[in-house]
């Protein structure tokens, strides 16, 4: 089982990232901010928990090692879509609000969808 873990290593990797990510917005309710009317929706749990679930079947995937290639696509494309709008969101915090805080975390982000990207596109081995 273990050795699933390191020969799918990057669904793993792809999938703890994730976890962090969405349990680190699940945990601030204030991250986002602009635009003002958007706000609630930008924070709200329901979106956080979905990148906390992406990442928990990346891992089991990553574990069980699965070769259906159709729903490990899926599930990566669920996290490129959702590392996306999170990294335009912030683009736009910054751009239009003026928050420079948020430089790091886009290039953070940007590099991960690539990550992902790259990985979607090898596929499983």
């Amino acid at each position: 089982m273990f050795r699933n873990l390191i020969k799918n290593s990057w669904y793993s990797i792809i999938g703890l990232g994730m976890v962090l990510i969405g349990s680190t917005l699940w945990g601030d309710e204030h991250h986002f901010f602009y635009p003002p009317q958007y706000a609630g929706i930008m924070n709200a749990d329901w979106i956080d928990a979905i990148a906390v679930f992406l990442g928990i079947g990346l891992i089991v995937l990553a574990f069980v090692d699965s070769s259906n290639k159709a729903l490990a696509g899926m599930i990566l494309s669920c996290s490129a879509g959702f590392i996306s709008l999170i990294t335009l969101v912030e683009i736009f915090h910054m751009w239009f609000a003026g928050v420079f805080r948020f430089d790091v975390p886009i290039a953070y982000g940007l590099i991960f969808l690539l990550v992902i990207m790259n990985v979607a596109k090898n596929g499983k081995k």
